[in-house]
Protein backbone atom coordinates (compact mmCIF):
# COMPACT_ATOMS: atom_id res chain seq x y z
CA UNK A 1 0.00 0.00 0.00
CA UNK A 2 2.78 2.40 0.93
CA UNK A 3 4.65 1.46 -2.24
CA UNK A 4 1.67 2.29 -4.47
CA UNK A 5 1.11 5.56 -2.63
CA UNK A 6 4.76 6.48 -3.18
CA UNK A 7 4.52 5.69 -6.90
CA UNK A 8 1.34 7.76 -7.20
CA UNK A 9 3.05 10.67 -5.47
CA UNK A 10 6.01 10.50 -7.86
CA UNK A 11 3.71 10.40 -10.89
CA UNK A 12 1.81 13.46 -9.65
CA UNK A 13 5.10 15.27 -8.97
CA UNK A 14 6.35 14.42 -12.46
CA UNK A 15 3.13 15.69 -14.05
CA UNK A 16 3.31 18.88 -11.99
CA UNK A 17 6.92 19.58 -12.98
CA UNK A 18 6.14 18.77 -16.60
CA UNK A 19 3.20 21.19 -16.52
CA UNK A 20 5.47 23.93 -15.16
CA UNK A 21 8.05 23.31 -17.89
CA UNK A 22 5.41 23.37 -20.64
CA UNK A 23 3.94 26.58 -19.24
CA UNK A 24 7.38 28.17 -19.02
CA UNK A 25 8.22 27.21 -22.60
CA UNK A 26 4.92 28.62 -23.81
CA UNK A 27 5.62 31.90 -22.00
CA UNK A 28 9.15 32.06 -23.44
CA UNK A 29 7.89 31.50 -26.97
CA UNK A 30 5.23 34.17 -26.52
CA UNK A 31 7.95 36.61 -25.44
CA UNK A 32 10.12 35.72 -28.44
CA UNK A 33 7.14 36.01 -30.81
CA UNK A 34 6.24 39.42 -29.38
CA UNK A 35 9.81 40.63 -29.94
CA UNK A 36 9.90 39.26 -33.48
CA UNK A 37 6.62 40.91 -34.45
CA UNK A 38 8.16 44.31 -33.68
CA UNK A 39 11.64 43.64 -35.01
CA UNK A 40 13.20 43.57 -38.44
CA UNK A 41 16.33 41.91 -37.05
CA UNK A 42 17.48 39.30 -39.55
CA UNK A 43 20.57 38.19 -37.67
CA UNK A 44 24.17 39.19 -38.28
CA UNK A 45 26.24 36.09 -37.65
CA UNK A 46 26.06 32.92 -39.81
CA UNK A 47 23.97 30.50 -37.78
CA UNK A 48 25.68 27.44 -39.20
CA UNK A 49 28.91 28.42 -37.42
CA UNK A 50 27.19 28.38 -34.04
CA UNK A 51 24.73 25.50 -34.33
CA UNK A 52 26.28 22.45 -32.64
CA UNK A 53 24.47 19.29 -33.68
CA UNK A 54 24.27 15.63 -32.69
CA UNK A 55 23.01 13.23 -35.34
CA UNK A 56 22.45 10.33 -32.95
CA UNK A 57 19.81 12.10 -30.85
CA UNK A 58 18.74 14.66 -33.46
CA UNK A 59 19.58 17.49 -31.08
CA UNK A 60 21.27 20.85 -31.67
CA UNK A 61 22.09 23.94 -29.65
CA UNK A 62 23.15 27.44 -30.58
CA UNK A 63 26.52 28.30 -29.08
CA UNK A 64 26.41 31.75 -27.41
CA UNK A 65 29.76 33.18 -26.23
CA UNK A 66 29.61 34.62 -22.67
CA UNK A 67 26.36 32.76 -22.10
CA UNK A 68 27.76 29.76 -20.25
CA UNK A 69 28.12 27.83 -23.49
CA UNK A 70 31.81 27.02 -23.12
CA UNK A 71 30.89 24.84 -20.15
CA UNK A 72 27.97 23.35 -22.08
CA UNK A 73 30.14 22.75 -25.13
CA UNK A 74 32.90 21.06 -23.12
CA UNK A 75 30.41 18.79 -21.38
CA UNK A 76 28.96 17.84 -24.74
CA UNK A 77 32.39 17.24 -26.29
CA UNK A 78 33.60 15.08 -23.42
CA UNK A 79 30.34 13.13 -23.25
CA UNK A 80 30.61 12.30 -26.96
CA UNK A 81 34.31 11.44 -26.62
CA UNK A 82 35.49 14.32 -28.83
CA UNK A 83 37.67 15.70 -26.01
CA UNK A 84 39.21 14.04 -22.90
CA UNK A 85 37.44 14.39 -19.55
CA UNK A 86 40.55 16.13 -18.19
CA UNK A 87 39.56 19.37 -19.96
CA UNK A 88 36.73 19.80 -17.44
CA UNK A 89 39.24 19.82 -14.59
CA UNK A 90 41.51 22.51 -16.03
CA UNK A 91 41.26 26.11 -14.88
CA UNK A 92 42.17 27.49 -18.30
CA UNK A 93 40.89 26.57 -21.73
CA UNK A 94 42.78 25.23 -24.72
CA UNK A 95 41.15 27.56 -27.24
CA UNK A 96 42.73 25.92 -30.27
CA UNK A 97 41.22 22.58 -29.20
CA UNK A 98 37.86 24.20 -28.51
CA UNK A 99 37.80 25.95 -31.88
CA UNK A 100 38.71 22.70 -33.59
CA UNK A 101 35.90 20.94 -31.72
CA UNK A 102 33.40 23.62 -32.75
CA UNK A 103 34.47 23.31 -36.38
CA UNK A 104 34.04 19.56 -36.12
CA UNK A 105 30.51 19.68 -34.74
CA UNK A 106 28.93 22.79 -36.26
CA UNK A 107 27.03 23.03 -39.54
CA UNK A 108 29.30 25.42 -41.43
CA UNK A 109 30.81 22.88 -43.83
CA UNK A 110 27.71 20.69 -44.09
CA UNK A 111 25.31 20.44 -47.02
CA UNK A 112 22.31 22.73 -47.38
CA UNK A 113 19.98 19.75 -47.10
CA UNK A 114 21.51 18.74 -43.75
CA UNK A 115 21.34 22.31 -42.46
CA UNK A 116 17.66 22.43 -43.35
CA UNK A 117 17.07 19.07 -41.72
CA UNK A 118 18.65 20.22 -38.46
CA UNK A 119 16.85 23.58 -38.40
CA UNK A 120 13.47 22.11 -39.33
CA UNK A 121 13.38 18.79 -37.52
CA UNK A 122 15.97 18.55 -34.73
CA UNK A 123 15.30 19.35 -31.09
CA UNK A 124 16.97 22.75 -30.72
CA UNK A 125 17.81 24.75 -27.63
CA UNK A 126 19.55 27.96 -26.70
CA UNK A 127 21.06 29.32 -23.47
CA UNK A 128 20.26 32.95 -22.86
CA UNK A 129 21.60 35.45 -20.34
CA UNK A 130 20.66 38.91 -19.14
CA UNK A 131 22.22 41.07 -21.90
CA UNK A 132 23.78 43.53 -19.46
CA UNK A 133 25.33 40.71 -17.42
CA UNK A 134 26.67 39.21 -20.64
CA UNK A 135 28.10 42.57 -21.71
CA UNK A 136 29.84 43.06 -18.35
CA UNK A 137 31.25 39.54 -18.55
CA UNK A 138 32.61 40.19 -22.04
CA UNK A 139 34.06 43.52 -20.91
CA UNK A 140 35.92 41.95 -17.98
CA UNK A 141 37.18 38.99 -19.95
CA UNK A 142 38.25 40.74 -23.13
CA UNK A 143 39.50 44.03 -21.71
CA UNK A 144 41.73 42.66 -18.97
CA UNK A 145 42.42 38.99 -19.64
CA UNK A 146 42.99 38.68 -23.37
CA UNK A 147 45.89 40.21 -25.29
CA UNK A 148 44.11 39.53 -28.59
CA UNK A 149 41.53 42.12 -27.56
CA UNK A 150 44.04 44.79 -26.58
CA UNK A 151 42.38 47.03 -29.20
CA UNK A 152 39.46 47.49 -26.80
CA UNK A 153 41.63 48.95 -24.04
CA UNK A 154 43.56 50.99 -26.62
CA UNK A 155 40.30 52.37 -28.00
CA UNK A 156 39.03 53.30 -24.54
CA UNK A 157 42.25 55.15 -23.70
CA UNK A 158 42.31 56.87 -27.09
CA UNK A 159 38.75 58.12 -26.61
CA UNK A 160 39.57 59.24 -23.09
CA UNK A 161 42.53 61.22 -24.38
CA UNK A 162 40.47 62.89 -27.12
CA UNK A 163 37.92 63.93 -24.51
CA UNK A 164 40.58 65.68 -22.47
CA UNK A 165 41.49 63.01 -19.95
CA UNK A 166 44.95 62.65 -18.51
CA UNK A 167 47.14 61.46 -21.35
CA UNK A 168 49.36 59.46 -19.00
CA UNK A 169 46.48 57.60 -17.36
CA UNK A 170 46.11 53.92 -18.28
CA UNK A 171 43.11 53.34 -16.02
CA UNK A 172 40.20 51.63 -17.74
CA UNK A 173 36.75 51.22 -16.22
CA UNK A 174 33.30 50.11 -17.35
CA UNK A 175 32.07 53.67 -17.93
CA UNK A 176 34.95 54.23 -20.35
CA UNK A 177 34.07 50.96 -22.06
CA UNK A 178 30.42 52.01 -22.48
CA UNK A 179 31.48 55.36 -23.94
CA UNK A 180 33.78 53.60 -26.37
CA UNK A 181 31.02 51.13 -27.25
CA UNK A 182 28.61 53.98 -28.01
CA UNK A 183 31.22 55.80 -30.08
CA UNK A 184 32.18 52.72 -32.12
CA UNK A 185 29.26 50.27 -32.12
CA UNK A 186 30.35 49.04 -35.55
CA UNK A 187 33.69 47.96 -34.09
CA UNK A 188 32.36 46.01 -31.13
CA UNK A 189 29.28 44.63 -32.84
CA UNK A 190 31.48 43.00 -35.44
CA UNK A 191 32.71 40.69 -32.69
CA UNK A 192 30.76 37.60 -31.67
CA UNK A 193 31.23 38.23 -27.93
CA UNK A 194 29.41 41.58 -28.05
CA UNK A 195 26.64 40.83 -30.53
CA UNK A 196 23.19 40.44 -28.93
CA UNK A 197 21.99 36.85 -28.73
CA UNK A 198 19.15 37.46 -31.19
CA UNK A 199 21.71 38.42 -33.83
CA UNK A 200 23.67 35.24 -33.22
CA UNK A 201 21.01 32.55 -32.95
CA UNK A 202 18.25 34.02 -35.15
CA UNK A 203 15.31 33.17 -32.85
CA UNK A 204 12.90 34.97 -35.19
CA UNK A 205 13.73 32.45 -37.90
CA UNK A 206 14.50 29.32 -35.88
CA UNK A 207 11.88 27.73 -33.65
CA UNK A 208 13.79 26.64 -30.56
CA UNK A 209 12.32 23.89 -28.41
CA UNK A 210 13.93 24.97 -25.15
CA UNK A 211 15.31 28.26 -23.81
CA UNK A 212 17.81 27.66 -21.04
CA UNK A 213 18.67 30.44 -18.61
CA UNK A 214 22.17 31.28 -17.38
CA UNK A 215 20.67 31.99 -13.94
CA UNK A 216 19.40 28.39 -13.73
CA UNK A 217 22.34 26.95 -15.65
CA UNK A 218 22.89 23.84 -13.52
CA UNK A 219 19.23 22.81 -13.69
CA UNK A 220 18.92 23.47 -17.39
CA UNK A 221 22.17 21.72 -18.28
CA UNK A 222 21.01 18.67 -16.32
CA UNK A 223 17.81 18.62 -18.37
CA UNK A 224 19.48 19.26 -21.70
CA UNK A 225 22.47 16.95 -21.41
CA UNK A 226 20.10 14.01 -21.03
CA UNK A 227 19.05 14.68 -24.61
CA UNK A 228 22.64 14.42 -25.83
Amino acid sequence: MFYMSHITHLIRLYCYVNHIMVTLLKFQREQVDAYCRNSNDTGAWPLDRLMIWNKENKTAFCYVPKGGCISLLLMFMTKKGYMPMSVLEKKGYDWSAIEAAISRTNLEAKSQSLKKEVIDNYYKFIMYRNPLDRLVSAYKDKTFNNSYYSWIKDGILSLKKRKGGASSSTEVNFLGFVEYFLSRPDKLLSDIHFLPIQRLCHPCHVRYDYYGNFDSFERDVHILMDRF
